[in-house]
């Protein structure tokens, strides 16, 4: 078995592959290169979702779940229409409300190529073609939710933690914030828990026709609504090594290896 992982994803991969390969006790080879899949081989998708036409996916985050995820706009597009609180993407130069988040991409990650359009001004000077904006939420606090199928398996609070100032309109990136594990054991996140649940039922379960998948979330408490509102998805999530012992214990147990 080999894990193709997306470039961006390789250190966390890797991480994850040694929790894997101290359960089943085999080398798991790590790689960018679809092409290196030859013919018949079992791999494991992480955040790679390629054609590889040789070889054996083995149906754990397929490759149209990954592909979905990974494009911002798809995938909030895909939860708008269920209902769920999520961005919508824009492209047209006509904004009559500030402040609003302008991106380069909806592929990056990282918070590359977003920017924060504050007011027309702001807005004129960076705005191009091809370029997305969404209105900017004010988010009491963000998470990030590792889950496999419905069931979350860690949540990380998202904590300014530099010697600088908060920016006023913050990106939370891994530069400047640390990601504290929560008490998932107290009634605090019941309604992220039914969110969840409600994401894997209504949309993922259906995407992938019922096979097995593990994503992260980026969620954000919206204080006015009293609501999660879902930032982005991610297929091939930032990992430590207790957070891939989870993942490498379902996987095993998804895949019967």
């Amino acid at each position: 078995m080999k894990i193709l992982s997306h470039r961006s994803c390789l250190p966390s991969a890797r991480i994850l592959r040694d929790s894997l390969e101290n359960i089943i006790q085999k080398k798991i080879p790590v790689t960018t290169r679809p092409s290196s899949i030859k013919a018949g081989q079992e791999f494991l998708r992480y955040g790679n979702s390629s054609p590889v036409p040789e070889g054996n996916d083995l149906g754990l985050n397929q490759a149209d779940l990954i592909s979905i995820s990974c494009n911002k706009a798809k995938f909030s597009e895909l939860l708008n229409k269920e209902g769920f609180y999520a961005p919508t993407f824009h492209k047209e130069r006509n904004v009559d409300k500030f402040p609003i988040v302008v991106r380069s991409s909806l592929t990056l990650s990282k918070g590359k190529g977003i920017q924060i359009a504050e007011n027309k001004e702001v807005f004129k000077e960076i705005w191009r073609s091809g370029y997305y904006w969404t209105p900017f939420i004010d988010m009491r606090y963000e998470l990030r939710v590792h889950f496999f199928n419905g069931e979350i398996l860690k949540i990380f609070k998202k904590s300014w933690h530099s010697d600088e100032e908060e920016a006023k309109y913050p990106i939370k990136t891994n530069e400047g914030y640390t990601f504290v594990l929560q008490n998932t054991l107290n009634n605090r996140y019941d309604k992220l828990f039914k969110l969840i649940g409600n994401l894997y039922n209504k949309v993922l379960n259906r995407v992938t026709c019922g096979a097995d998948y593990f994503l992260s979330l980026d969620v954000g408490w919206d204080a006015n609504r009293r609501e999660y509102f879902i930032i982005e998805a991610n297929s091939g999530p930032g990992l430590n090594v207790l957070t891939a012992d989870l993942y490498a214990k379902r996987i095993v147990k998804s895949l019967k290896i």
